[in-house]
Formats: C-alpha cells, structure tokens, sequence
C-alpha cells in the first residue's frame, strides 16, 4: 500500500492510509482477480503475498479508512460499518487465496 497522510489545515495529521485502496483491494479480491507475480518485487508466490497483505491489514486504523472514503461512498453507515470491519473482513479474504 502507498504511503500517504491527509494532514488538516494546522498540519496535523488525521489520516495515515487511503481507504479508496483497501476499498479497492476489497473489490479485486471479490471478483477473484489474481496477481501476476511477476510484477510484485519481493513477492514470489501466494503465501508471501498472504502474509504481507496481512502485515499491512493489521497496521490500518479506522478512522483513516473512513475519513477518505465519506467524500466518495453516498452512505455514511455503509462507510462507517466498512471502516469499522474492514480488517476482519480483509483477513478472511485473504486467507481464502
């Protein structure tokens, strides 16, 4: 995942990761699309991709998920459930590769 920070207008940091790419991470994993692995550097088969996939899940917090993704997604429940489960339901998925 990228680094990133959305600071507010005194600079103080409020967001630490872009929820849009967990968002999106979610949907590839929903459609089934796989990785060619070829094109990740340091990662050579599924159960690596696994386990750093899980070590970056882990890190995420909530709110940062849900600070970036209110100005995108039209239902503040459906963004406040996503970011408040979104690490299990990642895992879950993961661990179905």
């Amino acid at each position: 995942m990228r680094k990133w920070e959305k600071t507010d207008k005194s600079g103080k940091t409020i967001a630490t990761v872009k929820g849009r790419d967990y968002y999106d991470l979610l949907w590839y994993l929903e459609k089934g699309i796989r990785p060619n692995f070829s094109c990740l550097e340091g990662i050579t088969n599924k159960e690596e991709l696994k386990e750093q996939l899980l070590a970056v899940i882990m890190k995420v917090d909530a709110r940062s998920i849900r600070i970036d993704l209110e100005p995108l997604i039209d239902n503040p429940e459906l963004v406040k459930n996503l970011s408040k489960n979104i690490k299990e339901i990642l895992r879950r998925m993961i661990a179905e590769i």
